[in-house]
C-alpha cells in the first residue's frame, strides 16, 4: 500500500487536574493493574479462574484520503461499511428535456406537468456502497480534535501497528466515486435549481397567451353581437310597438265592459244607503208608535219597512252579482295580458336567439379559458413545490456528504495512516481452550482526588479512577480487535500472532512493569500490600 506517511495517536493524556507526567512505564503498569483486576474481578486473592495470556499495545489503522479540503475517514481493518443515499442525475436530465419538449405547446405542456406531480417518485434514489468509509458523525467529531496529537513515526518495525488490509487504490476508488457523483449532484441541482424558474414563467406565457386569445375571440364576438343587434333591435321595437297596442286594446275593451258595471255598482251602493236609512227609520218610528198603542201607525210602518227589506235585498243581490262580473273582468285581464306578454316574450326570443348564441359561446370560451387558466396555476403549484422539495433534499444530501469527512488539517495534507492505540488483554480458562478479552481504549490520566483516596478502603480498586475513557465513539473501534484472532483473513491473522502474542505482549516487559508499580505505590494509588502482591503475580504466575 503506497500511503506516503504513518502517524500514531498517543494512549493517554494529562487530564487538566493532573500536573504530573504520566510515563510509559506508569502507562503499562496501570494497564497491568486494571487487567488483574478484570482477571480476577477486582480481588487479588480470589481462585485462580483465568490466566492472562498476553496484554499488547497495538495501533488500529485509520486510512485518511486526502481531496483537496476534504479529508475521508477509512476502517483500515475494513470492520465497517456505509451506504451513501444519492440520486440518478440521468433522470433530471430526463425532466429538464422533457420541459424544453413539451414547453411551448399548451396541451403537452399540461401533460408534463400531469407527469411530473409526483417528483420524489419520479426520480430514483441509489445507494453507494462505501466499504470500510467512516461516516459516524460522533466519531469523525472525536478524530477531529484527537488527530492533532498525531506524531508522525518513520520506523515501524519497533511499533505494535497493525497494518490495514483495506488497499489504497480501493479506498481512493470510493473517494473518486462520491467525488464524481458530488460533482454531478451539485452541477444538476443548480441546472435543477433553473427549473422552477423556467415553470414558472412558462405558466405566466401559456395564461398570458390564454387570455390573448380569449380576448381576441371576446372581440370577434362582440361584434358579430353588435351586427346581430343592429338586425335584430329595429324588429324587437316593432314587436314591441305592436305589444303595447294590443295590451292598449285589451285594456280598452275590457274597459269599455267595466265603466257601466262600475256606474251601475256604485247606484246600487248609493240605493243600498237609502234603504238601510229608511229601515233605521222605520224602526225607530214603529217602536215610538207601539209605546203610543197607535196600532194602525204601527201596522202602516212595518208594511214600508218589509218594503225597504225587500228592495235591499234585491239591491245586493244585484251588487254581487255586479262584483262577481267584475272580478271576473279582471281576471280575464291579468290572463290575457299574461298570454300576450308571453306571446311577446317567444317572439322576441326567437329574434334574439343569434345574440343568445353568440352570447353563450362567448361565456363558455370565458369559462374554460378560467378553468384552463387555474388547472394550470395548480398543476404549477404543485409541481414546483415537489421539484423545491426534491432541491431541499438533494442540497440536503450534499451536506450530509460534506458531514461523512474533516477538514484537510495542515498538518496532514496527503493520504495518511493514523493508529488509535489500545491495550488489548487476552484470558485462558485455566484446563481449558476458552478464551476472552478485554479492551482499554484511549484515555486521560487523573490525578489522585479526594475522592480516590477516601476509595483506600476498597485497596487496588481505587486505580480504577487513574485511567478515564476519552473518548465513547473511538472506542467502539476496540470492539472490533476482540475479534480479530479469528478474522477469516489470514494477513491479519498473522499480525496478531506476531504483533500481540510476542513482539509486543508487556507481559514480558518486566522492568518496566516493576518500574511503573513502584510509580503508582508513591503516587498513592498502590498500597504497599497491593504492591508487593501485583510483584509476586509478575514474577509467579504471569512470569513463570
Amino acid at each position: 500500500m503506497s500511503i506516503y506517511r504513518q502517524y500514531v495517536l498517543p494512549f493517554v493524556v494529562r487530564s487538566e487536574k493532573r500536573k504530573d507526567p504520566f510515563s510509559i512505564e506508569a502507562e503499562v503498569a496501570t494497564v497491568f493493574v486494571l487487567s488483574e483486576l478484570e482477571r480476577k474481578n477486582g480481588r487479588l486473592n480470589a481462585n485462580k479462574q483465568e490466566k492472562s495470556v498476553y496484554i499488547s499495545k497495538v495501533g488500529y489503522p485509520l486510512v485518511l484520503i486526502v481531496k483537496d479540503k476534504s479529508t475521508y475517514v477509512f476502517d483500515g481493518l475494513s470492520r465497517i461499511s456505509y451506504n451513501w443515499t444519492y440520486y440518478e442525475t440521468s433522470q433530471v436530465e430526463k425532466v429538464i428535456g422533457d420541459f424544453e419538449a413539451n414547453c411551448r405547446i399548451p396541451e403537452l405542456y399540461t401533460e408534463f406537468l400531469d407527469k411530473y406531480q409526483n417528483f420524489h417518485y419520479t426520480i430514483n434514489s441509489k445507494k453507494l456502497t462505501c466499504e470500510s468509509l467512516i461516516a459516524d458523525s460522533t466519531l469523525l467529531n472525536e478524530l477531529n480534535n484527537y488527530r492533532n496529537e498525531a506524531t508522525e513515526i518513520y520506523d515501524t518495525s519497533t511499533a505494535s501497528l497493525i497494518m490495514p488490509v483495506l488497499k489504497e487504490t480501493e479506498a481512493k476508488k470510493i473517494v473518486d466515486q462520491i467525488e464524481t457523483l458530488q460533482l454531478e449532484f451539485k452541477e444538476k441541482t443548480e441546472k435543477l435549481k433553473q427549473l422552477p424558474e423556467l415553470i414558472s414563467k412558462t405558466t405566466s406565457k401559456h395564461i398570458e397567451g390564454f387570455s390573448f386569445e380569449i380576448k381576441a375571440f371576446e372581440e370577434e364576438a362582440e361584434a358579430k353581437i353588435k351586427a346581430q343587434k343592429e338586425v335584430i333591435n329595429p324588429k324587437i321595437e316593432k314587436l314591441t310597438q305592436e305589444h303595447k297596442k294590443q295590451i292598449e286594446q285589451l285594456e280598452k275593451s275590457i274597459d269599455s265592459e267595466q265603466d257601466p258595471l262600475e256606474k251601475q255598482k256604485t247606484r246600487i251602493e248609493k240605493t243600498m244607503k237609502e234603504r238601510e236609512a229608511n229601515i233605521s227609520h222605520y224602526s225607530k218610528q214603529i217602536k215610538l208608535q207601539a209605546q203610543r198603542g197607535n196600532k194602525r201607525s204601527e201596522d202602516s210602518l212595518k208594511r214600508k219597512s218589509s218594503r225597504e227589506k225587500q228592495e235591499l235585498d234585491e239591491l245586493q243581490t244585484q251588487y254581487k252579482k255586479i262584483e262577481k262580473q267584475l272580478k271576473k273582468l279582471t281576471e280575464q285581464k291579468i290572463s290575457e295580458t299574461l298570454k300576450l306578454k308571453q306571446e311577446f316574450d317567444k317572439k322576441v326570443q326567437i329574434e334574439r336567439k343569434p345574440i343568445l348564441t353568440l352570447e353563450s359561446l362567448r361565456d363558455e370560451k370565458q369559462e374554460k379559458f378560467n378553468q384552463e387558466s387555474k388547472k394550470l396555476e395548480e398543476q404549477t403549484k404543485s409541481v414546483l413545490e415537489e421539484i423545491e422539495s426534491f432541491i431541499d433534499q438533494q442540497e440536503k444530501l450534499l451536506a450530509n456528504t460534506e458531514s461523512i469527512t474533516l477538514e484537510t488539517d495542515t498538518k496532514l495534507k496527503s493520504n495518511t495512516i493514523i493508529y488509535v492505540p489500545f491495550y488489548i488483554a487476552a484470558y485462558k480458562k485455566i484446563n481449558t481452550n476458552l478464551k476472552r478479552h478485554f479492551i482499554f481504549p484511549p484515555a486521560l490520566a487523573s490525578s489522585l482526588s479526594f475522592s480516590s483516596k477516601l476509595k483506600g478502603a476498597l485497596g487496588m480498586a481505587k486505580i480504577k479512577s487513574l485511567l478515564n475513557e476519552r473518548f465513547k465513539a473511538i472506542s467502539t473501534l476496540g470492539e472490533n480487535l476482540q475479534q480479530l484472532e479469528t478474522a477469516v483473513n489470514s494477513e491479519i491473522r498473522v499480525q496478531i500472532d506476531d504483533e500481540l502474542k510476542q513482539k509486543n505482549n508487556i507481559l514480558n516487559m518486566k522492568t518496566q512493569l516493576t518500574n511503573g508499580l513502584l510509580l503508582l505505590k508513591e503516587e498513592g494509588w498502590l498500597s504497599e500490600t497491593d504492591y508487593q502482591t501485583l510483584l509476586s503475580t509478575l514474577n509467579t504466575e504471569i512470569l513463570s
